[in-house]
Order: C-alpha cells, then sequence, then structure tokens
C-alpha cells in the first residue's frame, strides 16, 4: 500500500497565499463528493467562488454517472459555485458547455505551469497525459424559474496527479502526472495546481466567458490542445455506437464529424469514445 506522508497534503494557508482574488476555500479529510456537498450549500444561498475539496472521495461521480475514484493524498478533487445569472447575464444556457471549456484549458495552463508536463484535451471534459486520462471535469448546474439561465453552475475538476496504480482495465486508460516517489515535494505540486486552475479559470471567467464582446482566448486554447482531429471515434448518441472521424471543433465548441456514408454532424451532447486500435 503506498504510504501518504503528512506533507503530501493540501494546505489552505499555501493555496490561499497563491491566489489573486478572494475565495472561499474548505478543505475536507473525506466527503462522497465535492459536487454533491457544493450543490447542497449552494441551494442554501453559498455565495459565488465557494471551494470545496477533499482528500478522498468515497463516491466521487463523473459524467454519465460514472465513478470517479479520489485516493487519499494522490489528486485534486475540487468543486467551485459560480452564479451565472448574477455575475455573466450575457451567457446563456445553451453556452453552457462554455464553462467546461474554460474549466479544461485552466487545468492545461495550470498543469503546463506548475509541473512543465503537457497534457491534451479530449471532448468535451477529459485531459490526457501520455495517451492516458488524468482529469475528469464535471459541471453541474440549476436553472433559474424561467429556465433562461443558469441560477447557479457547479464546476467538478477530478485531477490525478500521482498516478494510482489502478487495478485491472482502468489501469490501461487512467494515470497521473507523477508516478508514485517521482515527486519529492508532491504537497506543494498539489497546492499550487490548485492557486493556478483557479486563477486561470476565474481569470477567463471574468474577461472573456462573462463578457459576450470579449475575444475568448481559453477557446484558442481548447481548439489547440485538443487531440481528436483525424481520429476514428465511437459516437455514443443513443443505444447503438456509430464510427466517425473527427473534422473540427466548431466556434460553439461542437464537435464537427463525419460518419462513414459521409454525412457530417455537428455534435453538442452524447458521449464521444476515442476507438483503440
Amino acid at each position: 500500500m503506498k504510504t501518504i506522508h503528512s506533507d503530501n497534503f493540501l494546505s489552505h494557508t499555501e493555496i490561499s497565499d497563491h491566489l489573486t482574488q478572494d475565495f472561499s476555500l474548505k478543505i475536507l479529510s473525506e466527503t462522497d463528493s465535492t459536487n454533491k456537498q457544493l450543490k447542497l450549500l449552494a441551494e442554501q444561498g453559498a455565495p459565488e467562488w465557494s471551494v470545496l475539496l477533499a482528500e478522498h472521495q468515497t463516491a466521487g461521480k463523473g459524467r454519465l454517472d460514472r465513478s470517479f475514484l479520489s485516493p487519499r493524498g494522490s489528486g485534486i478533487y475540487m468543486s467551485f459555485l459560480l452564479r451565472p445569472a448574477k455575475s455573466a447575464p450575457s451567457l446563456p444556457v445553451t453556452e453552457s458547455v462554455l464553462l467546461t471549456v474554460c474549466a479544461a484549458s485552466a487545468v492545461y495552463e495550470a498543469v503546463k505551469s506548475v509541473t512543465d508536463k503537457e497534457t491534451a484535451i479530449k471532448w468535451v471534459n477529459d485531459l490526457y497525459y501520455k495517451n492516458k486520462k488524468v482529469c475528469g471535469i464535471l459541471t453541474e448546474g440549476a436553472l433559474t424559474t424561467d429556465g433562461s439561465s443558469l441560477e447557479y453552475a457547479i464546476v467538478g475538476i477530478g485531477l490525478n496527479v500521482i498516478d494510482p496504480n489502478f487495478d485491472g482495465e482502468l489501469g490501461n486508460i487512467a494515470t497521473g502526472l507523477y508516478q508514485d516517489g517521482e515527486c519529492k515535494s508532491i504537497g506543494a505540486v498539489r497546492n499550487n495546481l490548485v492557486s493556478e486552475i483557479l486563477n486561470r479559470f476565474r481569470y477567463f471567467y471574468e474577461t472573456q466567458l462573462a463578457d459576450k464582446d470579449a475575444v475568448r482566448a481559453f477557446i484558442d486554447v481548447y481548439r489547440e490542445k485538443m487531440f481528436l482531429y483525424g481520429k476514428t471515434v465511437n459516437v455514443f448518441a443513443g443505444d447503438t455506437p456509430k464510427e466517425a472521424t473527427v473534422i473540427s471543433l466548431n466556434s460553439d465548441c461542437s464537435l464537427n464529424i463525419r460518419y462513414s456514408d459521409g454525412k457530417e454532424q455537428a455534435l453538442s451532447y452524447g458521449e464521444v469514445q476515442i476507438k483503440l486500435k
């Protein structure tokens, strides 16, 4: 069993010291799901930029109700709260996918800045390192009463900093930024990554996403670092997967694909899985 040293753990002080703006930050030793718990706090009126982190999740989750394993002291399991109806009224519900795109770009830049490691983005919500999944992003929310905008949104980020040495099939598709023992200051790396992700996301959100007239440079980062172009994928939008080739990322961040019969489609929902060869 991997030994978790005390200096591996997250530090409220070290994270806060590197934040460029105010966040309401709370670190839990253990919880079922940071998204679930922050959702409860949101319903109780928690302020925007509330951040919940956990050293360990017992029921971490990803898209489509998949589980996200969250070993203690190994990764970043973080959720933060947004209230777009108040802070970003120009963001329609139809553009809510941009919150995930924004988060993916922030994670990419933070990992590059802190670790100098190069990750790649898999549409729509995963980051890969050395051809294996290293990060998943789950954005959830609640609509205003008229359904025109989000009352609140919760962005959850699970990032494997140390390779958890997953068993079985999971070990073939998931990894960490570092192998166990490779990094001697894992606590500092985890703390710095949290700060950098929050700083970069908030910068993108407040200067680009909340302003419909601003140049959304975070989409350019996402487009440049997405690695599906030209790949053969299985498209899961129903019970039966269909094989297609990825052509491009559209301006609204939908994925443009071409099926074997030549028909093209812009995917804005559903599941895309890389076909392994």
